[in-house]
């Protein structure tokens, strides 16, 4: 069981670094030379990792049970990071995250999935929009302040109608 947090092989230590990810509908050879070309070697990309799970399964199947997001409509995710100890990396490696993003436009599910969404999202790309209401009805009656504050925003009704927008400032 302890060696289960050195599976992925992240550091045991904050490290400065830039990453987002995406879901892909599928992987065709196509979609996987377009990967290579501009992540792969030779390629000259800054990013440490780009990494591809195959989706499915139990994922797929919706269920009530499984509660806002009630299953991952994609056939596979990606996330792709670098490291970003100064303003030049950061740079370098989020332009190069979004050049990546666009290569594999083609095959883009439309949805992100919120553990590998970094950067703020629409709300329509991480829920359905009756699960995001649904989520807005939740967050009106148990935080109308909106005191708790997350990287992908939830504002209820009442918060959003007081700070204009449905996204934090």
């Amino acid at each position: 069981m302890p060696a289960l947090s050195h599976l992925h092989m992240d550091p045991d230590h904050p490290v400065p670094g830039v990453g987002d990810g995406l879901l892909l509908t599928g992987l065709p050879p196509a979609a996987v030379d377009e990967l290579v070309r501009v992540a792969g070697p030779g390629s000259g990309s800054p990013l440490l990792s780009v990494e591809v799970r195959q989706l499915g399964g139990e994922l797929s199947r919706p269920r009530p049970e499984h509660g806002a997001l009630a299953c991952v409509d994609a056939g596979y995710a990606l996330y792709a990071v670098g490291i970003a100890a100064t303003s030049h990396q950061r740079v370098s490696v989020a332009a190069h995250i979004e050049t990546l993003k666009q290569a594999l436009a083609p095959w883009t599910a439309g949805r992100a999935y919120l553990n590998f969404a970094e950067r703020r999202r629409n709300p329509g790309a991480l829920w359905t929009e009756q699960a995001h209401h649904r989520l807005r009805r939740i967050k009106t009656g148990v935080d109308p302040m909106n005191v708790i504050r997350s990287n992908h925003p939830i504002h209820g009704a009442a918060s959003a109608a007081r700070t204009g927008s449905d996204t934090n400032p």
